[in-house]
């Protein structure tokens, strides 16, 4: 079933990973994502994601489609396949891998989501992008699990030039990893020109 995604995303360094051992649980995702532009001949923006997730070397696969509303963002989520998730990941420019993890806010069932990259070279970057979703706005945000610095709180509409550009460079240096089959048929494309040679 549809529902409107409301959250609070907010990125932060981690100096010492050794904080991240007192989450309640963590999952291993990668995910692929296609954004769909409003066009003439369409009826609004949106995007389209596959994610896979190993929860305790249990793995599931799940397809998220995410049009743009006033309220922010419809979103309806499916079961998806193995299969799915490699034919999905040959379609998108651009994808994640990341480790979730999942710290519980004290008194209430709300948790924060603290998403740390593992980059290409294998590697955990120290910027992380931490999630809170929520039913309804918050007159103010809980306290955030100890050791984070750095953070930009600032939502979208309220972010200064300087937030935005940092935020920017994280998505395009960090977090976000280029479609990994590109290279790979670069390689083939070389190799089979080489042998025509």
């Amino acid at each position: 079933e549809a529902f409107i995604e409301k959250e609070y995303v907010l990125y932060a360094k981690i100096e010492d990973p050794t904080i991240l051992e007192k989450a309640e649980s963590f999952s291993i995702q990668e995910q692929w994502e296609v954004k769909i532009p409003k066009m003439y001949d369409n009826a609004t923006q949106g995007r389209i994601r596959v994610r896979k997730i190993n929860d305790k070397d249990i793995v599931s696969y799940v397809l998220t489609t995410k049009t743009k509303v006033t309220e922010g963002e419809k979103e309806v989520e499916l079961v998806a396949s193995e299969d799915a998730f490699n034919q999905f990941k040959l379609l998108a420019t651009n994808g994640m891998h990341k480790k979730r993890y999942i710290f519980p806010i004290e008194g209430t069932e709300l948790k924060w989501e603290v998403d740390v990259f593992i980059l290409a070279s294998g590697e955990i970057a120290n910027w992380v992008k931490i999630d809170l979703e929520v039913q309804e706005p918050l007159p103010e945000l809980p306290a955030l699990p100890a050791g984070l610095t750095g953070v930009i709180f600032n939502q979208k509409s309220k972010q200064t030039d300087e937030e935005k550009r940092k935020i920017q460079e994280l998505y395009n240096k960090i977090f976000l990893r280029k479609n990994e089959h590109i290279a790979m048929i670069s390689a083939t494309e070389s190799y089979a020109k080489l042998t025509r040679v």
